[in-house]
């Protein structure tokens, strides 16, 4: 390989994770769980909990993408460190659940709320959905680094929106009779099949932690940056 073909550094890493974390997934599977858990005490220990998880899976794939640093993802490291097969089901699993999926999901909840801005498109989901995902898979297909800068954009877009939210928020009034110290019940709701059921929405949202491990074959310094 060439060093031209290693031309993505930390920032650009550093976007694919958070934007493949902060998305459709925390905006939208909290109401299912405050639907199922009246507990705050019990939802913050599952968004706890979903933290964990995702960091250890973090810190061993940042391990394994140091140590094998290739992109592919789970078809790259199972494949290597099992069996072949093991990392063609996976990529094929990744495909089309890991990928397909959740992109579809992201770009129909993307035109929802862009119908509630412009409701001539309201009634056009679908078709604004495929738009979507059609223009930015042609700017990710036109070259590395026009999609590298699309990328960090759009994610410090996103944080830059999401602090807006966070100050907007701190001069809200309170709403009353919430807290989230732990309360009465909560060790049986804990417990409950309604905390794991929610534990799903949690790792969806959380997905996307080991985006970074897809374009190691294009990171500089991937021993480095990746970890």
């Amino acid at each position: 390989e060439t060093s031209a073909e290693r031309m993505l550094g930390w920032p650009t890493a550093s976007a694919v994770v958070v934007a493949s974390m902060i998305g459709v997934g925390v905006f939208s599977t909290l109401s299912f769980q405050v639907h199922s858990l009246n507990s705050p005490f019990a939802i913050l220990l599952l968004w706890l909990v979903g933290a964990v998880v995702a960091l250890l899976g973090a810190l061993s794939y940042a391990e394994l993408g140091a140590a094998l640093p290739r992109s592919g993802g789970e078809y790259h490291l199972l494949g290597r460190i099992f069996h072949p097969s093991l990392g063609f089901t996976a990529g094929w699993v990744s495909l089309v659940a890991g990928f397909a999926a959740p992109i579809a999901a992201a770009a129909m909840a993307f035109a929802a709320y862009l119908g509630k801005v412009l409701p001539a498109i309201d009634g056009h989901r679908s078709w604004v959905a495929c738009v979507i995902v059609s223009l930015i898979t042609l700017i990710h297909a036109w070259r590395i680094g026009a999609g590298a800068r699309f990328q960090v954009a759009a994610t410090a877009l996103k944080i830059a929106l999401m602090l807006a939210l966070a100050v907007a928020a701190l001069f809200t009034p309170a709403v009353p009779g919430v807290s989230f110290a732990p309360a009465p019940g909560d060790a049986s709701l804990i417990m409950s099949s309604a905390f794991a059921v929610s534990m799903v929405y949690v790792s969806y949202a959380y997905s996307g932690w080991n985006a970074a491990v897809y374009i190691a074959g294009e990171t500089k310094d991937p021993q480095r940056t990746l970890p």
